[in-house]
């Protein structure tokens, strides 16, 4: 199977210097879009890395 990570910035309210980055791991195309509508993700806000290799993990979304 195809991985997708997904790698995102949530800017905190009152911390302008910092951010945070989140990472979500999925199998699916369908479970990347998934994460996509569940975030309102915006193409400015998040990157997907795609990986061919074959996904184990230990819970899959």
């Amino acid at each position: 199977m195809t991985k997708y990570i997904i790698h995102f910035w949530i800017k905190g309210k009152y911390q302008k210097r910092e951010r945070f980055a989140k990472n979500i791991t999925v199998c699916t195309e369908s479970a990347k879009q998934a994460i996509e509508k569940e975030y309102n993700l915006e193409p400015r806000k998040y990157a997907i890395l795609v990986e061919s290799e074959d996904c184990h993990l230990n819970n899959p979304i």
